[in-house]
């Protein structure tokens, strides 16, 4: 197996495990919320109450309210974890180069546990570094969960007021609640809306971890640049299928613009490329609609290279 294909391998197999509880619970949280709206049609509250918005309200933001943690958690996890492979996959290809740099600040185990309190123990970031970090993406997680919500919320709005309107039969008022779970992308069973929220901040996360730990000094003596590689499947997104490949110095500005995640449930990935290499063209494409970004530069520490 090659360096780089070790680095795809390893680097997907930790996200699928970084994403795993998160999903779960995103798809339970999901389920639960479709259940308890459902059930506020069916036993006539919705019907009944003065203001039908605010009692969605209020039911959608009690069970949704554990998703925000959840994400803030996660994104400092992946953060955490994205450092420590920048760092292992530094060493593993050091070490097959014979090269020694004792200088490498690593906090790497061979037993991989999702836990925050194994991943702070081992990082070499100092505990006032870890809280503005926690801060950092406790912000973002409000920011994407509101949003999620508020939007969720509208429809469902949309939904019962067509359906006291049109003075709906109980079975039909619950179909088109139903259809606004739909539209939102709250289906029993799928890859909803929820879960690929959290996906994609999980990437973004990792992707930003790995970004600040391979500007540190000792990895960038060694660092070249980087290649951008695509999941290699007919799901890759035609405008991140052209990129797949491209190789760049690391100071290059189009990664300024296109470090993965570039879109929602982009599985995209930057390979470290060490020594030397070739630069190749850069393809006249874009990345999807907010996602022109380095996650590294958004959430940066003060203290990151």
């Amino acid at each position: 197996m090659s360096f780089r294909e070790h680095m795809i391998r390893t680097m997907v197999a930790e996200l699928g495990r970084l994403e795993a509880p998160g999903r779960r619970m995103a798809g339970r949280v999901g389920l639960q919320v479709r259940a308890a709206v459902t059930r506020l049609w069916e036993n006539g509250e919705l019907r009944r109450a003065s203001d039908p918005a605010q009692l969605i309200h209020r039911v959608v933001s009690r069970t949704m309210q554990p998703i925000a943690q959840t994400i803030a958690d996660a994104m400092l996890l992946s953060d955490l974890y994205g450092r420590r492979r920048a760092a292992l996959n530094a060493w593993e290809w050091m070490r097959k180069k014979g090269v020694r740099k004792a200088s490498l600040k690593m906090f790497a185990s061979t037993a991989y546990e999702g836990a925050l309190d194994w991943a702070k123990a081992r990082s070499d970031l100092g505990p006032k570094q870890l809280e503005l970090l926690a801060k950092k993406y406790s912000a973002q997680a409000l920011v994407v969960y509101e949003r999620a919500q508020q939007s969720l919320e509208r429809r469902l709005e949309q939904a019962v007021l067509e359906a006291l309107r049109s003075c709906a039969h109980v079975r039909d008022g619950k179909r088109m609640i139903q259809d606004a779970f739909k539209s939102a992308g709250y289906v029993p069973g799928a890859d909803h809306t929820l879960e690929a929220i959290y996906r994609t901040q999980v990437q973004a996360a990792y992707s930003a971890g790995r970004w600040n730990k391979l500007e540190s000094p000792e990895v960038q003596e060694i660092l070249w640049g980087f290649e951008y590689a695509t999941a290699g499947d007919d799901r890759v997104r035609p405008d991140h299928a052209r990129m797949d490949g491209v190789k760049r110095p690391k100071n290059d500005p189009i990664w300024n613009v296109w470090t993965p995640p570039n879109g929602w449930n982009c599985r995209c990935l930057l390979l470290e490329i060490y020594g030397s290499d070739t630069a190749t063209k850069v393809p006249a494409v874009k990345p999807d609609s907010g996602f022109a970004w380095n996650p590294g530069t958004v959430f940066k520490l003060p203290d990151d290279r």
